[in-house]
Parts: C-alpha cells; structure tokens; sequence
C-alpha cells in the first residue's frame, strides 16, 4: 500500500516536471522571435550650416559655412530615443571688404527623439524628430585689412537649445540618412568687444543645418 502510494506520487511529480520543462522550452523559444530595435547606433555626418540671426557685434549673420558631426543614439524602444552628438562647424562672413569674421564652433548636444524605428536587423525607412539642449564652444577670429586683430581673448562659452527632424534608411547593420534642424544659441565671453560702434560680450550663433548622415547599427 505504501509502495503505490509513493509509486502515484513519483508519477505525479514526473508529470509536473515534464510539464514545466516543456513549458519552459517553449517559452525560449518564443522569446527568440520576439522583435527588439537595434539597442545603439552611432553615425558621422556632414551638413551645411546657414546663419539665421544678426551677430549682436557686427550687425550682421555670421555667414554661411558647413560641418562635421559625430552622433550616438540609444533607443528606448521603437518610438522613443535618446541622441548625445559633438558637432563642429565653420562660418565666414566679409563685411564692406574691410572685416572678415570666421567663425568657429563646437556643440554638445543632449536630444530626445520621437521616431518610428525598425526592428533590429530589418530594413526600413525610419522618420524622427528631435528636440535637446546643450553646451556651445566659440572661437570667432577677426581681420582687418587682412590683418589679425588682437583686441584681446574673445572666445565663448554658452548653450544652445534645438530642434531637428530627419528621414534615414536602415539596412540590416548600417543606415544613411538626411536631416535638417534649427539652434537656438549664445556664447558669452570674458571680454566685452566693441566693434562697428557697437559693443556685446555674447556672440549669437543662431543657424539652420542640412546634411546627410550614415552610421552602423548595433
């Protein structure tokens, strides 16, 4: 009698084990085909820089020029997105073929991103837009005549806070793509300039960037 009762309960617990093993299996196996977006990304860029506002010294944009960006961007899941990117970019303006001003400036840029992504490893179109904020390096440098001027250390330190919007294409481990965005942006300097009977110790850096962008998808 207490041989098959035991035998009964060595059945029973044989069962429930067989049961939540294959359970188990199945639940790795359906776990594989769950889709996930690629969890990282990073891309360079290149664009054209176009200066929307009067520099508050000159009277007068900056000009127009052009960069290079490098971008890194984590996803949250297909919708949502987070981007850290270090661009550089150049601007150059001739004012009455007397002052040159070329500008050089460096952003550091924190966005959220509102995206339509791909699975991981399909491809696809990807729609986005982005709004962030961040740090602004200056260094402008002005000529007179062709001669440097050394009216003392102008270069600048400030924030930008912008916004963008853009189209790439993923294929399966990399993605190109185009874009175009707006910065708000101000630099301060330690030395207060005075130029043109004017005089400002911030540099407004306002501008439109247009480029395209490729990267490698993880």
């Amino acid at each position: 009698m207490h041989k098959n009762k035991m035998g009964v309960n060595m059945k029973k617990f044989l069962i429930l084990f067989f049961i939540l093993c294959s359970f188990s299996a199945f639940a790795q196996e359906h776990n594989q085909y769950i889709k996930k977006v690629s969890p990282w990304s990073i891309g360079i860029s290149g664009f054209g820089y176009f200066s929307t506002a009067e520099n508050f010294i000159i009277n007068d944009t900056i000009g127009n020029g052009g960069g290079v960006g490098l971008k890194f961007k984590g996803n949250v899941n297909k919708f949502l997105g987070f981007i850290t990117e270090f661009n550089y970019t150049y601007a150059n303006k001739d004012l009455y073929n007397v002052l040159s001003l070329a500008s050089h400036i460096i952003d550091i840029r924190e966005s959220i991103v509102i995206q339509y992504e791909t699975y991981k490893g399909e491809n696809g179109f990807v729609p986005w837009l982005s709004i962030g904020v961040g740090a602004t390096i200056y260094q402008p440098e002005y000529d007179v005549l062709g001669v440097s001027s050394a009216l003392g250390d102008f270069n600048g330190v400030g924030f930008n806070v912008n916004i963008g919007a853009g189209l790439k294409y993923n294929f399966r481990n990399f993605y190109t793509g185009i874009f175009v965005d707006w910065t708000y942006s101000l630099a301060y300097t330690n030395t207060e300039i005075h130029l043109l009977n004017r005089s400002s110790n911030a540099g407004n850096l306002d501008g439109v960037r247009a480029g395209i962008e490729l990267g490698f998808r993880y």
